[in-house]
């Protein structure tokens, strides 16, 4: 707990669920180094502190005050929480995702709508990069054996609920995908014969079925079977 803590590095530590060797990784520190802070055997330099700050955007003032007890705040009274470090690194890593695909990194801020459409293109980026290292992961687990396979396929799962559950979903954008969700799931059910189950998703406001065999079919009525994962219906109705 934080109160038995001898140390601001041991609260920033704590704090963002960092390993001794994750933390001075970070850092860029010995291990060594890190233990003594934390056990108060060294001082905490200003130029540390300033890349603790850096890092980790835990204010260096509070640092160096090296108080466990104090609240973890700036000068302005702004408070220090592992969600301020989620954001200090999003910004980080934005910028230099930013530098990658756009060449430059502006830090003058845009407005809203122009800073709204470079995070619309970032996530694309994102997605899709995501999309290739889980199939990679994936694809390596299978090789393994079943049970490495099982946990794999475990770990997405919690992954995907744990963003939808802190960040939302804009159905929107995820409908953008439902058709090649929606073969991805017939292909996956194929039996030895090469037929696979029926599978309906809706796209653009309009419903479709994948047949037995392949195929796709538009359909006016929406099916009694459920629907597929997050390929939902288009808004058709039961026919009375």
């Amino acid at each position: 707990m934080k109160s038995l803590l001898k140390s601001t590095a041991a609260v920033v530590r704590n704090e963002i669920d960092q390993t001794v060797d994750e933390f001075a990784e970070l850092l860029g520190c010995s291990v060594w180094t890190i233990r003594r802070l934390e056990r108060k055997d060294l001082k905490l330099s200003e130029k540390l502190a300033r890349k603790i700050q850096e890092e980790t955007g835990a204010p260096a003032e509070w640092l160096l005050k090296n108080d466990p007890s104090l609240p973890a705040q700036d000068s302005s009274g702004l408070l220090w929480s592992k969600q301020a470090f989620e954001v200090h690194q999003g910004k980080r890593e934005s910028a230099e995702l930013s530098h990658t695909l756009f060449g430059t990194v502006k830090y003058k801020r845009l407005p809203a709508e122009k800073r709204k459409d470079r995070f619309r293109r970032l996530a694309k980026y994102l997605a899709a990069r995501a999309h290739q290292e889980i199939h990679a992961c994936l694809a390596s687990a299978i090789t393994k054996d079943e049970h490495e396979f099982e946990r794999a396929v475990s770990r997405v799962s919690a992954f995907t609920e744990s963003m939808e559950k802190d960040f939302g979903c804009d159905e929107s954008v995820r409908d953008l995908h439902a058709k090649n969700v929606a073969i991805a799931a017939h292909e996956s059910s194929r039996d030895e014969t090469g037929m696979g189950q029926e599978i309906y998703f809706a796209e653009s406001g309009k419903n479709y079925r994948i047949k037995r065999d392949g195929r796709i079919r538009k359909v006016r009525i929406q099916p009694s079977p459920p629907w597929l994962g997050c390929v939902r219906p288009g808004g058709a109705r039961k026919s009375s």
